[in-house]
């Protein structure tokens, strides 16, 4: 019994044209030249439906890619359409900003004047007042030495 490939797995005999023992080697070489060119078709036949896949895989890839830049482009699109909104929006809280900066130094800068011409007016009241006091202050001396003049008899 001969083993074959198809029924043992590994374990398998030479073909038995190999055993034929009237044929030249030379004959048995031309055998194979002959069988690895009649397996040559297949190898191109392999090779054919290698590219075919790889154009089909190839092809498939470029879809995918397409498809996900689709998909990156809408949502590029869709975050400037969002980042514009947000920029308005923050353009107008800055303005609002701006203009209530505006108006609060416009505030701060009327209480500085009114505090300043409040401090003019109190300095103007007590310098008056320390003349009014010191002047008092002189005339009770003036009179207290008076009034000692006239306790001790000087005058």
């Amino acid at each position: 019994m001969i083993y074959t490939r198809e029924k043992r797995g590994m374990f398998f005999l030479a073909p038995i044209r190999l055993f034929n023992y009237n044929t030249p080697m030379t004959n048995v070489a031309e055998k194979e030249k002959t069988h690895k060119t009649s397996s040559q078709p297949l190898t191109e036949y392999r090779l054919t439906l290698l590219e075919k896949n790889y154009d089909r895989l190839e092809n498939k890839v470029d879809r995918l890619s397409d498809k996900m830049d689709a998909r990156f482009d809408f949502l590029i699109d869709k975050m400037d359409k969002e980042s514009k909104r947000v920029d308005a929006r923050f353009e107008f809280l800055i303005d609002k900003m701006d203009k209530e900066s505006k108006r609060v130094d416009a505030r701060f800068e009327f209480l500085i004047d009114k505090m300043d011409k409040e401090s003019k007016r109190v300095d103007a009241r007590m310098e008056r007042d320390f003349r009014l006091t010191f002047g008092a202050l002189i005339a009770l001396a003036l009179g207290l030495a008076t009034m000692m003049a006239k306790g001790f008899h000087w005058l």
